[in-house]
């Protein structure tokens, strides 16, 4: 949630005590995911060294689990960090670990993606000819499972390559071609394109430039987070999870203004929901002896403090802070403070719990050792 808002501190400290919850309760697989996502967060605010270290310790857990496909993610994501340092050589060597693994799975989609990013590197090392080979072989697949967007990517890619040959026609043909399913989709990236056309019409010699271009870097950002939200699922629900994110992105991307807006709200409404279970979750796991008291009140009490931190009266994000301090209040066996309407279900789930598993003389205290 804070992630999505852009406030980097509030997001590392929730997922840090994620973390922490998820240590005690001895869940490698919840624990190698929350190190994932605090790895994305350093990524974002330009802590390379911070990033890296945390995506090696997600992937040593997931190592030990045996999960090949959280493995692939979190080699690609390393890459990504080696690929922004400029270590190339580095970058390459784990993004065809990545590819070998995907290939194992059988996992089209990722296995494109390593494809087009590994052309990332070759055509910064010059390599144009190895670049256009395995981006031919990444916009193959991604015809073969309709991946539009990433299709756009790569013919726009292609056209990068021409125009650094110096064949013109050739990379406005592509990226003619990229535009036209950019503007399909309704994607940013079109605006990008339809600059790049029209400085190499206005300049034919012109060459594109090498770097990989920023609609890429924006595409590579969502698969980043598609698969740290995936790492937090058991193996086996990833599958029909990424396809139904996968579908959401696309159809928002065709969305029109008012329409965007509204699933906008209608997303927001969604993670104050999923703050609220969190805060639920938490509680129920205190009441059935899964999670120490001390780590479950000090989650409750810090995110109390983050959620209402810089929010004004009628915020629902304040809503969900008085669940998790009736909720703090019910484990120490405290005056309760008044419960959310909207949230009262989820405070008497935990309450419920309480009395039923307590015993007599404690029941509803939360006194339970």
């Amino acid at each position: 949630v804070y992630l999505t808002r852009g406030d980097l501190e509030r997001a590392l400290q929730l997922y840090q005590d994620s973390l922490l919850l998820k240590e005690q309760l001895g869940d490698k697989q919840g624990k190698a995911a929350s190190l994932h996502a605090m790895a994305q967060v350093y990524l974002t605010r330009g802590d390379l060294e911070r990033a890296l270290q945390l995506y090696q310790d997600s992937l040593l857990l997931l190592e030990q689990l045996g999960d090949k496909q959280g493995k692939a993610a979190s080699l690609h994501a390393m890459a990504n960090v080696y690929l922004t340092r400029g270590d190339l050589e580095r970058a390459l060597q784990l993004y065809q670990d990545s590819l070998l693994l995907k290939e194992q799975l059988g996992d089209k989609k990722g296995k494109a993606a390593s494809l087009s990013m590994m052309a990332n590197v070759f055509v910064q090392q010059g390599r144009l000819d190895e670049a256009e080979e395995i981006l031919q072989e990444s916009l193959s697949i991604r015809r073969q499972i309709n991946h539009l967007d990433g299709i756009a990517f790569d013919t726009v890619k292609l056209g990068q390559i021409a125009g650094a040959r110096g064949d013109a026609e050739t990379a406005l043909a592509r990226y003619r071609a990229g535009l036209a399913i950019f503007e399909k989709m309704g994607m940013p990236q079109a605006a990008q394109v339809r600059q790049m056309i029209a400085e190499l019409e206005g300049n034919p010699g012109a060459v594109s430039p090498l770097a990989p271009a920023q609609q890429d870097r924006e595409n590579d950002d969502f698969e980043a987070r598609l698969q740290a939200q995936l790492a937090e699922l058991p193996p086996e629900q990833r599958a029909e999870a990424e396809a139904q994110i996968r579908k959401a992105y696309t159809e928002f991307q065709r969305m029109s203004p008012e329409q965007q807006a509204a699933a906008h709200d209608a997303a927001r409404r969604a993670q104050f929901e999923q703050a609220a279970g969190q805060a639920r979750e938490a509680g129920l796991a205190f009441a059935r002896g899964q999670a120490p008291r001390r780590a479950v009140l000090e989650m409750l009490e810090k995110a109390a403090a983050e959620l209402a931190a810089g929010e004004t009266p009628g915020s629902p994000w304040l809503e969900v802070t008085g669940l998790c301090l009736a909720l703090a209040a019910l484990i120490k066996g405290a005056a309760i403070p008044p419960v959310p309407a909207q949230y009262a279900a989820h405070f008497s789930a935990v309450q419920q719990e309480l009395a039923t598993l307590a015993p007599p003389s404690q029941s509803g205290t939360g006194s339970i050792p």
